[in-house]
């Protein structure tokens, strides 16, 4: 570094396991609940604002099916590593208004999309009155499993303007399930109290909407993206042969320009690799698409 250059403090901070080691008094970091709107209805949703002056992308979490794991442990990582993040709740995962769908889940991904880059006109202001300083050519999708991975690939194929996505163990399944398949859904049913029914959810689902949950179906769709793919070693819900190498294997064929992958030893859950995958997520979102 030479004299003529700004210092930035996130080079050599690990946001995984450090807090921020200066603070910006005129754009601290916030977090606030705010909503869009998807099919003409109220789509609720959490940001995190990273401090800073500067325009910053943002990564769009999409949770696993009904309201499962959002990935929530990286959300304060991506935020200290200058990262804006939105979360938000499709349709039917918790209200009574609607049915809850995987390929509704991937519409109110596009709206999420849509309306974090509306927000780059300045219109749409912060509680502390602040811009939200939106770069709209850093927009990232990303989720764990089904609902979060797969919905994250959809979204990204078929939005041009998201241009990366990170797929955290997605699925590789179409339906009819199969009956093995259908007996071990039983037990989170009946935890659930019979809100979560798995298979009916995916049982019903159309040929054409299998298609749009495929991610070797998505795979020509997505050949000028970036896509990081990160599956689990010890994975019983989406394993590795059955799901993480042939969507791979898909990718490839594809000729996905932007196409990583990388495997942890780990369960479907990331639960023992949480801070290597945040400084996975972290580090690819900066080298790859210059976050």
């Amino acid at each position: 570094m030479n004299g003529n250059e700004a210092f930035d403090p996130r080079s050599i901070l690990d946001s995984t396991v450090c807090d921020p080691c200066i603070l910006d008094p005129d754009f601290p970091p916030e977090q606030f609940v705010t909503h869009f709107i998807s099919h003409g209805s109220v789509v609720h949703a959490t940001v995190w604002i990273a401090q800073g002056r500067d325009q910053r992308g943002t990564v769009i979490l999409s949770p696993q099916m009904f309201g499962g794991d959002r990935l929530e442990s990286v959300i304060i990582p991506l935020m200290t590593a200058g990262i804006n993040v939105m979360t938000f709740h499709p349709r039917g995962m918790w209200d009574n208004e609607h049915v809850y769908t995987l390929t509704g889940s991937i519409d109110d991904l596009l709206a999420a999309a849509a309306y974090v880059r509306s927000t780059a006109s300045g219109d749409i202001r912060t509680p502390l009155g602040h811009a939200w300083r939106t770069d709209t050519a850093r927009i990232a999708v990303m989720g764990l499993s089904g609902g979060g991975g797969n919905v994250s690939i959809a979204a990204c194929a078929e939005d041009p303007l998201i241009q990366s996505v990170i797929a955290v163990a997605p699925a590789n399944r179409s339906a009819p399930l199969l009956p093995e398949f259908i007996a071990s859904l039983e037990p989170v049913k009946a935890r659930t109290a019979g809100r979560v029914d798995v298979a009916a959810t995916m049982n019903a689902m159309t040929p054409a909407e299998n298609d749009r949950m495929s991610p070797v179906f998505q795979a020509p769709r997505l050949v000028e993206k970036n896509m990081l793919l990160v599956g689990a070693m010890r994975d019983a819900v989406s394993p590795l042969e059955e799901a993480h190498r042939p969507i791979a294997k898909a990718m490839r064929d594809a000729g996905v320009r932007g196409f990583d992958e990388v495997i942890l030893d780990s369960d479907h859950s990331i639960l023992t690799k949480r801070i290597a995958l945040a400084r996975l997520m972290i580090k690819w979102l900066r080298t790859k698409s210059g976050f």
